[in-house]
């Protein structure tokens, strides 16, 4: 494309090998990663979505940023936050139960598994009062017994991941639809604050988070706990002593896994925040291409794309490495 004035560039556009200085001195994904892991060792929360210092650290590039120290929440709000939760959670009660019934099952499927195994060693290989035709039917009869055993727990896990994503898709919608129609009902200063990048990703990736919790924070909890008890029983059936020392080592996996929890999902957060600001700076980006072209900013967004996943990247991987650590 060619432009007027002298040297085929017009008066108001600079060449395209013409950095802006403001591009040399942006702080690369290197240093937004150490800022971030030096708010998480100062215990501070990330700068917030939409707000300039989430996607740089400062005027000069280089210091964490600015960040408030974390204010504990009080436990009447999180009291009210999970009254709130289950209100949404009461109309779909009953995709609920049965998701819920469909895991419970496969978990006792699974359980049943490592008995059948000690009959057959215990009661058919190691058994010398019977005969060798003997041992063979048995051992047919158990054998398709626990195939049939293993191909319906199989079937009960695929209906199962069915009807979970049924829910989520469903409770989605209606999470999505509520906020939409919040949104559309706010002042004109606080959607001009929030920018069109800031609307979208709260319509999309915020919702798709919270659609999560249903999983990890209702269902699997509650099957771990199940099959935890039932394994301790099971346990004092065949050795009480086996089953006081497994006894022993719950409080330490359960304190083990506490501070995996405390310590990986701050960063998951971060990772989370991070792919919000870089889809609506592209949702920003496209509403406003020809201000984009107009002052030749194509390479900059380039480079401000390019940082953005790379941090992201750097804190995916950090939160991968440090999970396998903490669960070796």
């Amino acid at each position: 494309m060619a432009y007027g004035g002298r040297g085929g560039h017009g008066g108001r556009h600079r060449p395209e090998q013409e950095i802006d200085p403001r591009e040399r001195n942006a702080p690369s994904s290197r240093a937004r990663f150490a800022a971030f892991r030096e708010r998480l060792k100062q215990k501070k929360v990330p700068p917030s979505k939409g707000d300039e210092s989430s996607t740089q650290l400062g005027k000069d590039g280089a210091g964490p940023g600015t960040a408030d120290p974390v204010k504990p929440v009080d436990r009447a709000v999180r009291r009210g936050y999970m009254r709130e939760y289950a209100s949404w959670l009461r109309p779909h009660r009953g995709g609920l139960l049965l998701v819920f019934s469909l895991a419970l099952v496969g978990s006792a499927v699974s359980l049943i598994q490592p008995l059948v195994f000690r009959y057959v060693i215990d009661g058919v290989v190691l058994n010398a009062d019977l005969q060798r035709a003997q041992q063979y039917r048995l051992l047919a009869i158990v054998g398709s017994s626990l195939i049939g055993a293993m191909l319906v727990n199989e079937a009960l896990n695929l209906l199962r991941s069915y009807r979970m994503g049924v829910l989520d898709s469903r409770l989605m919608f209606w999470v999505r639809r509520r906020l939409l129609h919040k949104m559309l009902r706010l002042p004109l200063k606080e959607l001009s604050d929030m920018k069109t990048g800031g609307a979208i990703s709260r319509l999309s990736s915020d919702v798709e988070a919270f659609t999560g919790l249903i999983s990890t924070a209702v269902i699997n909890p509650s099957i771990a706990v199940l099959r935890l008890v039932a394994t301790l029983s099971i346990l004092v059936v065949l050795n009480w002593r086996l089953a006081v020392a497994a006894a022993a080592t719950i409080p330490f996996m359960a304190l083990l896994s506490y501070s995996s929890v405390r310590r990986i999902r701050p960063i998951w957060r971060g990772v989370h925040d991070d792919m919000g600001v870089v889809n609506g700076r592209l949702t920003e980006m496209f509403n406003g291409i020809r201000v984009v072209r107009g002052f030749r900013r194509e390479h900059r967004e380039e480079c401000e794309y390019a940082v953005g996943q790379h941090t992201i990247i750097r804190k995916h991987i950090f939160a991968r490495i440090l999970s396998d650590l903490l669960h070796a």
